[in-house]
């Protein structure tokens, strides 16, 4: 009875927890005569996971900088896993997007308008010249990048088209004016 317990069970070296062997991760080494030999981990899969958390975090650059490194190196390896990847899960990229529209639109907000996600749902609902809520944009400054606020695709098209020209724009009321 003994005997059969301890193959069932095992005291993680961390914790000082005795657990079913399930809780430990499985280890193998080859010996030299190219015999596997497995063993269960010392720690319980709990502490392995927390202590690598916290060992990522606090390596966190310098291991970027290692996988970068192996990444570089490793070029036609790391495209060959990546197409290998993608031909095993076909539809991923698009079922993730479909699943993460919102996350997908503000970040590129954030990368195209430097706005947060506050800053963005602070923007009026509607379009700024007209009133309309179809088809809205973030219009912005093509020079400094600085967003001026929302308008409809119309709206937003036309403004282009007269090359955001307030001088234009003028004259173009003006010109209605006399009619």
């Amino acid at each position: 009875m003994c005997q059969t317990k301890s193959l069932l069970f095992k005291t993680c070296s961390c914790c000082n927890r005795t657990l079913p062997i399930d809780n430990f991760y499985i280890r193998s080494y080859k010996d030299k005569n190219g015999n596997i030999h497995k063993y269960s981990d010392s720690k319980c899969k709990d502490c392995k996971n927390a202590y690598s958390r916290n060992y990522n975090n606090v390596n966190k650059d310098t291991l970027k900088s290692i996988h970068k490194e192996w990444r570089d190196k490793n070029k036609t390896k790391v495209k060959s896993y990546r197409d290998k990847w993608r031909r095993e899960h076909p539809n991923y990229s698009k079922e993730w997007a479909e699943r993460n529209k919102s996350k997908i639109r503000l970040s590129q907000i954030k990368y195209n308008y430097n706005l947060t996600e506050e800053e963005y749902e602070a923007l009026p609902k509607a379009c700024e010249v007209c009133g309309s809520t179809k088809n809205l944009c973030i219009d912005h400054n093509h020079i400094t990048g600085k967003v001026r606020g929302v308008l409809c695709s119309r709206c937003n098209s036309a403004l282009g088209l007269l090359g955001d020209s307030k001088e234009v724009i003028l004259k173009l009321a003006s010109y209605i004016e006399k009619q």
